[in-house]
């Protein structure tokens, strides 16, 4: 079994319950699959050729699921040394490219930017077929969304693996719960994080069709 997925898809987790491990509630799932004897494989690399044993994992929205797993797995919270240095290294070519520009503000501006390249990557369904594939924003949706997704591929989903899964990803959860309510340009300053502020205004800005620097000047205004 082979995954296509970008990275913060939970395409660690989703793997691990499709191929019957026994886990252990964690933030970072990709640890217990780096440890265990797995029987399926992953790549980030989304314009892979797709084969037709090949499941990709799609999110034609909620889309903000992505950098802030990714955000909070491997610069809030790495589990490993080996996370933490794919964050350091993150953070020092990001602050290379904007800071000298935006200054204090660089982060949530690479972040916006984050936002933006989502929408040109092949992170969508596209053509394929929605019965072969697995939306990745269902476990976010709630159990009887992530028991349907489970489901088509034979795979029996219980409420307390789901129950478990939802309470090890609390503070990502409380982040994307926060920028869903953020209706407002002072409702994105609210919020108390560089990197969720650059999430919360692309995703404030997709919603009133914005070009990425109209919604930048909106935010510096």
């Amino acid at each position: 079994m082979n995954f296509i997925a970008p990275a913060g898809s939970n395409v660690a987790y989703i793997g691990l319950i499709m191929t019957g491990v026994d886990v252990t509630p964690c933030i970072s799932y990709h640890v217990i699959y780096k440890k265990s004897k797995v029987k399926f494989s992953f790549e980030h690399d989304l314009d892979k050729k797709i084969h037709a044993e090949d499941i990709k994992i799609y999110f034609n929205h909620m889309k903000e699921i992505i950098p802030l797993n990714w955000h909070t797995k491997f610069i809030l919270r790495p589990a490993t040394e080996s996370d933490k240095t794919v964050g350091v290294k993150w953070i020092e070519s990001q602050s290379g490219a904007w800071k000298g520009t935006y200054g204090k503000r660089w982060l949530t501006r690479a972040a916006l930017r984050w936002m933006y390249n989502l929408d040109i990557q092949r992170i969508g369904l596209g053509d394929l077929d929605k019965n072969k594939h697995f939306d990745g924003t269902c476990l976010y949706e709630g159990y009887e969304m992530s028991r349907v997704q489970f489901a088509k591929f034979g795979i029996t989903y219980h409420e307390h693996q789901y129950q478990q899964w939802l309470n090890s990803q609390i503070e990502i959860i409380d982040k994307i719960t926060r920028i869903a309510q953020c209706d407002s340009m002072a409702s994105v300053h609210s919020l108390d994080d560089d990197f969720v502020q650059g999430i919360a205004l692309g995703s404030l800005a997709r919603k009133k069709s914005l070009p990425e620097e109209s919604a930048w000047q909106l935010y510096i205004k």
